[in-house]
């Protein structure tokens, strides 16, 4: 059994910039309902029509992942006896400390040398979760230890 993870950095501009219009639009059209605020110039119209557009376009297209939001860079791979990382192999009994951060999707694997490996990854599907948790299971049952952190508090 494994399961196959893309690694990335950084998120790309795309959502980067629809994401900050989404907020931007949302905001000013609680605001404006709030005060009851009413444009009279036709830019003011069509500034408001353009942030609801791209607000559209990042809800249904952006968010959900129709669209990739981050920038692949790599693979984790992860099986029974041992991980792939920034393509370097890790068997499972060579692994000093592994660190899975929940909330962002990190993995921190330190091996028996003192390499450090730090990267992000992204969990795509329900069938991909789903695997990812049966194989954490099947780690558990091996003896492996892992150090779960939820908002930076060792679980």
């Amino acid at each position: 059994m494994s399961v196959t993870f893309d690694l990335f950095t950084k998120k790309t501009w795309l959502y980067n910039i629809t994401l900050i219009i989404t907020i931007s639009t949302i905001l000013f059209i609680a605001i404006a309902g709030f005060y009851n605020l009413q444009g009279e110039s036709p830019f003011y119209s069509a500034l408001l029509i353009l942030g609801v557009i791209i607000s559209f376009f990042f809800i249904f297209i952006v968010a959900p992942g129709v669209k990739q939001p981050y920038i692949k860079d790599g693979e984790l791979v992860l099986k029974e006896d041992s991980l792939i990382i920034d393509n370097v192999k890790i068997p499972l009994s060579e692994a000093n400390e592994i660190k899975l951060f929940v909330m962002s999707n990190r993995i921190e694997v330190i091996d028996k040398t003192g390499n450090i490996y730090k990267r992000r990854f992204v969990v795509s599907s329900r069938d991909e979760n789903k695997e990812f948790n049966d194989l954490i299971k099947i780690w558990n049952e091996k003896g492996v230890t892992f150090g779960f952190l939820y908002h930076n508090v060792i679980i």
